[in-house]
């Protein structure tokens, strides 16, 4: 089970914690124009890899602008490939219910996807289906803990509504962080479950 818990912290291991987040509150305040998204996404992927590779306590900086949006890009992309079925479900009668659950599910392998894709690079590798299905199935638990998670920094990044669009813009940041660095830590222990199995 990833570090629940350090997950509400690690971003302030960073002795420059607040100016980066600052930047990324920018970003979230673009996103309501969609010019925002990528550069959101893309430092998204980031911090995923950083926590997969336990360099998470500096968080990354935003400097390389064309790498930011090209990695947000394509985790769009990602994210459009794995929901549109349940967007397309949603739309046909008397079976919408299945939608629900799907949308579960591909909130379930999400981590599996962007953990890929964060650490990889390569798009290619990422819609590997027997791949997903096994490393889904076995690590059920942990990326069930990530999904629960995932929904409360929802919740915290919404609280932010209460002290205005300022205040959301700031939560918003902080809960997508969060999320990221459990991204990172479900995918490095599902990663090294299969290494583990490969040897045995």
């Amino acid at each position: 089970m990833p570090d629940l818990a350090r997950s509400f912290t690690f971003m302030f291991e960073d002795k420059n914690w607040l100016p980066k987040i600052l930047i990324g509150a920018a970003f979230v305040l673009l996103s309501f124009f969609l010019i925002g998204i990528p550069f959101v996404l893309g430092y998204m992927m980031l911090v995923i890899k950083r926590s997969y590779e336990d360099q998470e306590a500096q968080l990354p900086e935003w400097d390389n602008w064309g790498e930011l949006f090209t990695k947000g890009l394509v985790a769009f992309i990602i994210a459009l490939v794995a929901f549109i079925p349940g967007i397309i479900l949603s739309f046909i009668p008397c079976i919408q219910v299945l939608s629900i659950f799907y949308f579960l599910f591909a909130m379930l392998v999400l981590p599996i996807l962007y953990g890929k894709y964060a650490v990889t690079g390569d798009l290619n590798k990422v819609f590997n289906f027997n791949e997903i299905m096994e490393l889904t199935r076995e690590n059920m638990a942990g990326l069930a803990g990530v999904l629960v998670m995932s929904i409360i920094f929802s919740i915290i990044s919404s609280l932010g509504i209460i002290a205005l669009l300022i205040g959301y813009l700031f939560t918003a940041f902080y809960a997508n962080l969060g999320v990221s660095f459990l991204y990172g830590k479900i995918y490095q222990e599902a990663m090294k479950k299969k290494e583990a199995a490969n040897v045995g």
